[in-house]
């Protein structure tokens, strides 16, 4: 599998920060390095972050944050896309995790476990 870094970024946010996206159309993943707050995903409950903190954003999905302006977050972004053999995006029902021997498909609406195989 292969990866394209759309773009990266540091954000030393500033104590009244909150946000709020309608999603973006790809991943984004976040590296928490200080301070300490909530995200939310409308389809889940909320998710606390702190130092130490790694999440995955999933594209098209709408977030809200925010953080504690008493410990403000530090966090380094990068945008990115899993592409296919044809370097093609792979979406996230395609998208395969490998963990203790076995592939899981993610899907938003369910997961399908197959042990010592790989769905392709």
């Amino acid at each position: 599998m292969k990866l394209k870094i759309n773009s990266c970024g540091v954000c030393d946010c500033a104590p009244e920060w909150q946000w709020h996206t309608m999603g973006f159309s790809d991943y984004d993943l976040w590296a928490v390095f200080r301070g300490s707050g909530t995200i939310r995903p409308t389809s889940h409950g909320e998710i606390s972050v702190h130092d130490g903190t790694c999440i995955l954003l999933t594209p098209n999905t709408e977030y809200t944050a925010r953080h504690d302006p008493e410990y403000p977050l530090l966090v380094i972004t990068v945008h990115f896309d899993f592409l296919n053999e044809f370097f093609s995006s792979i979406s996230i029902v395609q998208l395969i995790v490998l963990q203790h021997g076995e592939a899981r498909i993610h899907d938003t609406r369910r997961t399908i476990y197959r042990r010592k195989k790989i769905i392709r």
